[in-house]
């Protein structure tokens, strides 16, 4: 497709060439003190925007995106990469999930000029600090932020931090690791993987949710809009 239901215009929102991605905590522009976390709500609403266009183009309601549990004893014990995003080929014809084909040209929002014409790639566990989820988990455990542990938190702020500084940005730096896409945000979305790692961070945070209250956030986040996704907001 070439229009905004495009895999390629999708992908392009997290990073170049829209920058619309939500990642660290943003000071109140008008200078209250406070901090808004969008980093979770803004990412459910990129992956119900995916999954919305994913169920429009197959006429399959039920249609729903996967998640990868790199937390699981069977990510850890030998399935680094989900086999249905590691293997080249499927039934002897090209697999989807595995790369894909970045051709990005133009100028980013924040003025940058971009010109990008090439396939995504991994390489997975040579970033020091993330070479195996074994050593992610270990890490994370020591600095309070593995899973059992943000699971606990009563704050949807330092919920919401932990989950983000830990986890998620080290799979980001396992499977990217020196020279893959996945390590920079610019260009993390274009790869497929990018969408079963955002679902389970959106599935710890419903389970989160689960425990502590569906709407347990800051009640000055709630209105702030979730750009560019039509009029959704934090509390939708």
């Amino acid at each position: 497709r070439i229009d905004n239901r495009s895999y390629r215009h999708i992908a392009g929102i997290h990073g170049w060439l829209e920058e619309w991605c939500e990642h660290e905590p943003k000071p109140d522009p008008g200078g209250s003190g406070r901090k808004y976390h969008l980093f979770l709500p803004w990412h459910r609403a990129y992956c119900y925007t995916l999954e919305k266009n994913l169920q429009i183009v197959s006429q399959d309601n039920t249609l729903a995106l996967p998640y990868w549990n790199w937390r699981s004893p069977r990510a850890e014990g030998g399935e680094p990469i989900p086999t249905a995003y590691s293997e080249p080929t499927v039934g002897g014809q090209p697999n989807p999930l595995h790369h894909f084909r970045m051709i990005i040209n133009g100028r980013s929002t924040s003025g940058e000029v971009v010109n990008v014409n090439k396939d995504t790639q991994r390489d997975v566990g040579t970033w020091p600090r993330a070479r195996s989820l074994r050593q992610i988990r270990e890490r994370t455990s020591l600095q309070g932020q593995d899973i059992p542990q943000v699971l606990n938190e009563e704050s949807f702020l330092e919920f919401s931090e932990k989950l983000r500084q830990g986890w998620h940005n080290l799979i980001h730096m396992y499977v990217g690791g020196n020279r893959g896409e996945f390590s920079n945000p610019d260009v993390a979305a274009y790869d497929p993987i990018f969408w079963p790692h955002h679902i389970q961070i959106d599935r710890i945070w419903r389970m989160w949710q689960r425990d502590h209250g569906a709407e347990n956030m800051p009640e000055y986040m709630k209105d702030v809009p979730l750009a560019p996704f039509g009029r959704l907001k934090v509390k939708d």
